[in-house]
Parts: structure tokens; C-alpha cells; sequence
């Protein structure tokens, strides 16, 4: 198998694994139970709620585990959607931008953000990297600028393609919100985590036992979340070594993918993106059936993000990135792991060649 998908998704780190796996077996007991099984195991919960906020230099901020940076997001947006006006980039991820109502403003990534923020402004979300394009922002620096302008208005960062992956800091930023998973960087699927200021709103979603700080009601999944923090530390802890790695890779690929065809052009430079994602534009042959017979060679990319893969024709996230509309239909996206090789660059080179003569009768 040749996998190229690991922005939807990423295999467990094999270190991740063995702790999971042993953790299921062993750290069974619920945590809110008040014998020494359950406050043993609460007690790690915390130690890892501290170690991932150390890691990423959140002093002051307080961090809920959550299922999914989808609830993530929309329990930070659904805090102030009663309350005014939320700016955000219609190019932002599906749980952003289907949470919003028709009355928020949207805009697209060749219009001025900081521009649009006045008194009004309630909340703006930004992304850190963009799950299709692999666009980079300097969320930090938008962020401090924002608050000289809007002291009161409230920042969220969707911050899941980027933490783990390319250099970011919480540290004296201005940012309020943030939101991170797993299982983009090597953890397990189905835990994630809500970092914020410490005393800033959070409406609550889900009513019952008051767990995570009274504001997250539900049974802690210990061993997700310890593999979650394994993940992170491993993801930090190599960061500028899988950077350098991927990006050598990515241009590896923008290099020789130009050479197999005339049609195949990267709308977004390398220079402005996170290596970790490479978009791609095919002319002439829906992505599709270029997916299809790859997928026929045990070869695995996308066509867009996998929570916008049910949208057929105009896409809004490629609006919002500027793609021209009669190109949707021929938008890829591969994705790297920090655990991606050169030999399945490789492959896929050799696999993806094989792919455009066998239809190349269809290119137009």
C-alpha cells in the first residue's frame, strides 16, 4: 500500500500503539471514580493536559480534551454565535465554516482579514495551515494585530494540520483559542483538545457528570488521551527534522510531477505552504478517475479534504482559496507523514506515471 492521504488521516505511530494498546488493557477503571483506580488514572489525564500545554508554551491557558477538533471548533462558535458578528475564510474546514450562520461574514484568502475586524467583530477564526491548499498564516502575528485594533474582539485558531508539523508557539500570543487532534500527527482518532485562556466564555455542549473543568461532560478516554500526548511529544521533538525531510520530499515531487505531464500544475508555492500537503491541478481529466485507477494500484491520494468529499461540483472550499471553478473537478491533494520515505515517493512517481498512459486517451 502507498498512502498519501495523511492530512485526512495518519497511521498510529508504533510507539503510540504500544502504549494505547497496553493502556486499554490496563487503565480500565473510569477516572471520576473516587477509589485509588480512578484517581490514578485522573491523575494522568492531568499530567498529560500539562505536559501538552507545556509543549506547546500555553502558559496561562487551561486545555479540555475533546472527541474531535470538529467539536473543538464548534463549542468555541456556538459561544458567541447569539452574541455578533464572526468573521472567518470561506476556505476554512467544513466544521468551521458549516457552524456559522448565513449571517457571519466569510471571505475569501485574497481579501484582508485584519481589514475586516471592527467593534463589532465578536470572534475570528483563523487557520493555521489549510487543509487543502497546506497555506500557511501567521496566526500570531494576525492575532497581535487584530487585538491592537479590537481589544475585546476573541481569536480561534484551527491549528490541526499545522501543531506538530511546522514551528508554533503559544507563547505570549494573543491568541484565545485553539484547537488540535491526534490523529494527524501519528495519535489515536477520537480525542482532541480545546486550548484556551484561562476565564474566557465556553458555552457548554454537553450536560452531565461535569468533567473536563465542568465545561466537556463525558467519561475521559485515558488511553487516547495518553496517546495523544505521546504523539505530540514525538511530533515536537523531531519537528525540524521531519520539516526539513518533507519539504525535501514535496519539492521532489513538484519537480518530477511537472516532468510526467504538460496539464499538471501546483496553484500554491512551496514557499507558502507547510510541506505536509501538496495541492495539485490536473487539466483535462477529472481527479476522480485519476483516483480511481490509482486506487486500483493500492495507491492512496485525495481529491479534497475528507470532510468535504460528499460535495460534488462547485466546491466553496476551493472558491475560497481562488481556484477557478471550471478546475474543481480536477483538484488532488497528497499529504505526508513524518514517517513518509522516499522510496514511496517513489512509488507513487512510478505508479502515477503508469496511471496517465493508461488514460491518457481521455485527456483532453
Amino acid at each position: 500500500m502507498i498512502y498519501f492521504d495523511h492530512a485526512a488521516t495518519t497511521p498510529l505511530l508504533d510507539e503510540v500503539h504500544t502504549l494505547v494498546c497496553k493502556s486499554l488493557k490496563d487503565d480500565f477503571a473510569n477516572p471520576s471514580s473516587k477509589h485509588k483506580l480512578g484517581t490514578e488514572l485522573q491523575k494522568k489525564i492531568e499530567k498529560s493536559r500539562k505536559n501538552i500545554l507545556n509543549l506547546l508554551g500555553a502558559s496561562g491557558y487551561e486545555l479540555i480534551f475533546t472527541s474531535s477538533a470538529t467539536e473543538s471548533n464548534n463549542q468555541v462558535i456556538k459561544t458567541f454565535s447569539d452574541l455578533g458578528k464572526t468573521i472567518y475564510c470561506l476556505s476554512d474546514h467544513p466544521s468551521i465554516s458549516n457552524a456559522l450562520s448565513i449571517e457571519d461574514e466569510f471571505l475569501l484568502e485574497s481579501e484582508d482579514l485584519i481589514e475586516s475586524v471592527n467593534e463589532e467583530t465578536e470572534l475570528v477564526v483563523i487557520t493555521l495551515v489549510n487543509s487543502q491548499a497546506g497555506t500557511i498564516k501567521n496566526v500570531n502575528e494576525i492575532a497581535s494585530v487584530i487585538k491592537m485594533k479590537s481589544p475585546e474582539t476573541k481569536i480561534l485558531v484551527d491549528a490541526v494540520q499545522g501543531v506538530g508539523k511546522i514551528p508554533f508557539s503559544l507563547e505570549k500570543s494573543a491568541i484565545d483559542y485553539i484547537s488540535i487532534a491526534a490523529h494527524k500527527i501519528g495519535g489515536p482518532r477520537g480525542v482532541a483538545a480545546l486550548i484556551f485562556k484561562k476565564d474566557l466564555p465556553l458555552k457548554i455542549l454537553l450536560d452531565g457528570g461535569g468533567h473536563e473543568l465542568g465545561l466537556r461532560s463525558s467519561t475521559p478516554a485515558t488511553s487516547l488521551i495518553l496517546g495523544f500526548e505521546l504523539a505530540l511529544e514525538i511530533a515536537i521533538s523531531n519537528l525540524d527534522e521531519n520539516f526539513s525531510k518533507i519539504q525535501k520530499l514535496n519539492i521532489k515531487l513538484r519537480n518530477s510531477f511537472e516532468k510526467l505531464h504538460k496539464n499538471i500544475q501546483f496553484p500554491f508555492s512551496i514557499e507558502e505552504s507547510s510541506p505536509y500537503i501538496l495541492c495539485m491541478i490536473f487539466k483535462g481529466i477529472p481527479s476522480d478517475v485519476l483516483l480511481r485507477h490509482l486506487e486500483s494500484k493500492d495507491v492512496y491520494i485525495s481529491s479534497t479534504t475528507a470532510c468535504s468529499s460528499k460535495i460534488k461540483g462547485k466546491n466553496p472550499m476551493f472558491v475560497g482559496l481562488g481556484i477557478d471553478e471550471k478546475l474543481h473537478k480536477n483538484v488532488m491533494r497528497i499529504s505526508f507523514a513524518s514517517t513518509t520515505t522516499e522510496e514511496e515517493v517513489d512509488l507513487l512517481l512510478e505508479k502515477f506515471k503508469e496511471v496517465i498512459k493508461q488514460v491518457s486517451f481521455l485527456i483532453k
